[in-house]
This record gives C-alpha cells, sequence and structure tokens, in this order.
C-alpha cells in the first residue's frame, strides 16, 4: 500500500485496499466460518469491486511525478 501511494493517488490507493478488504472479508467468512451465503450480499460486494475497478480505470497514472 505505502509503494502504491508513491505512484497513485491516496483516494485511489485506499479505495482500492477497503475493497479488496471487505472482499476478503466476506470470502473468509463464507469459507471458514460456516457465514451462509447469501446472493445479494456477493452482489452488494461485487459492486463495490466494480467501483474500485472504475476508479482505477478513471484515474491517470501520471497524476502525480515521484520525487
Amino acid at each position: 500500500m505505502i509503494n502504491a501511494g508513491k505512484y497513485l493517488p491516496v483516494g485511489t490507493v485506499y479505495a482500492v485496499f477497503v475493497g479488496l478488504g471487505a472482499f476478503g472479508t466476506v470470502l473468509s467468512e463464507i469459507v471458514l466460518f460456516g457465514e451462509p451465503f447469501m446472493p445479494l450480499k456477493v452482489v452488494l460486494i461485487t459492486l463495490i469491486l466494480i467501483g474500485v475497478i472504475g476508479l482505477k480505470m478513471v484515474t491517470d497514472d501520471n497524476e502525480r511525478e515521484v520525487q
């Protein structure tokens, strides 16, 4: 995350970090702790991931220069 912050805006890095963390948390709840599989939960997490991917796609990678 620190290295990504050198090349991307902090907001983008944070959004990706939180989105992947939410996905990992839900996946581990289902796989490791026997949480019931709910299609709506999967749809909502997928929407979060689509938003994160969309944010990455619209962010200009050359917005900041590394000093």
